[in-house]
């Protein structure tokens, strides 16, 4: 069984949403913590909501992945050199390009550095600058592991699932820290081992795009109730390299974000814009750009005019215009550049200010 273009055109309007979500949690204010409004404000949204965006980038990833993936040898061969486009030439550009404005940047402060060749190799490929990139390297080991994974899933889908989940649930973390970073983060691996399992059946997506709208709102709501609890006992949560929680809020967070994955999905047909879609076609482009250098910049600014605890509300849709508005001209003026850059994604301009949702009802 095949997608339907309704579900394909889904997965592109949540990844777009997606984009955004990661772009608020890359710049939330260091200085706002629990405790007064910004700070619960800013736990709710970045900490809570934004946290669906991996699962639902891993998801896709995988889901479409293996939606063409044989498991032949040749069909294995095509695929590894298809993704070292699209994965591996991106996150090594975009590297550099952190690193040389890294080094720029310190040679204008008179603090030249000098790196050495192990330093170089670990900012270029194992904790770049630019820290969105980890995930392109996960998705990267998981594309060279796929027939394991597809072998896994077709043998024992209950075992393989049920012990990711498991894993992840409980945020025991298998892979060891290399580089300051998880070699291979369990929530990436279950989502993409996910959608992996997800082209067996198609239909349950299927359902879920076309889920009447009392089945979204009881989606969105369970969500909501989720997140408020979990914050509400626990609004310092932490479980990225700090295990800052306890069992209960652990177990909130994770359901928040399982509920939430479905919730995003199932209204992500309700938005009919053809605008918006291509739109979408920028997101792995804003996923690339708006972290280092552009973050820095932005956060150095915002903080001098409201201040660091509340930067975030300015710096965050600026980083999102600015991104759009560096696609939009750049789709327009060196698309060959871009098509280099994103490993090959096109991207047509488009009049951003046209580009407004329009729900289906």
């Amino acid at each position: 069984m095949q997608p339907s273009q309704e579900l394909k055109q889904s997965f592109r309007t949540a990844s777009l949403w997606a984009t955004a979500l990661v772009v608020l949690i890359h710049y939330r204010s260091a200085a706002a913590t629990g405790g007064n409004l910004n700070g619960w404000l800013q736990e709710i949204l970045i900490n809570g909501i934004a946290r669906i965006a991996v699962p639902v980038f891993a998801f896709a990833a995988g889901f479409f992945y293996f939606l063409t993936f044989t498991g032949s040898y040749n069909n294995y061969l095509a695929k590894l050199r298809q993704r070292a486009a699209s994965l591996l030439v991106p996150h090594l550009l975009i590297s550099l390009i952190a690193l040389a404005s890294w080094s720029t940047i310190q040679m204008m402060l008179g603090k030249p550095t000098q790196l050495e060749p192990a330093q170089f190799f670990s900012r270029i490929l194992l904790h770049p600058l630019a820290e969105q990139l980890w995930f392109l390297r996960d998705l990267m080991l998981l594309v060279i592991a796929a027939p394991l994974i597809q072998f896994a899933v077709r043998r024992a889908p209950g075992i393989t699932l049920g012990s990711l989940a498991v894993l992840w649930t409980m945020e025991w973390q298998p892979a060891p820290i290399v580089a300051g970073w998880y070699a291979l983060n369990v929530e990436t691996l279950l989502g993409f081992t996910l959608g992996c399992w997800a082209v067996t059946r198609i239909d349950l997506l299927e359902s879920l795009i076309r889920a009447p709208k009392a089945v979204c709102f009881a989606l969105l709501a369970t969500w909501s109730l989720l997140l408020a609890t979990r914050v509400a006992i626990d609004p310092s949560f932490d479980n990225w390299y700090v295990r800052d929680f306890t069992t209960l809020s652990l177990l909130l967070q994770k359901a928040a974000i399982a509920t939430g994955c479905l919730g995003l999905l199932s209204i992500a047909r309700r938005i009919e814009n053809q605008r918006l879609s291509r739109l979408a076609e920028f997101s792995f482009f804003v996923y690339l750009v708006h972290e280092f250098p552009m973050r820095e910049v932005l956060r150095r600014v915002t903080s001098k005019i409201v201040g660091e605890e509340f930067s975030f509300w300015i710096a965050a849709p600026t980083a999102i215009v600015c991104s759009l508005l560096l696609a939009q001209f750049a789709s327009r003026y060196t698309p060959t550049l871009i098509a280099v850059l994103t490993g090959g994604r096109t991207m047509k301009p488009i009049s951003l200010s046209a580009a407004r949702p329009r729900w289906r009802y």
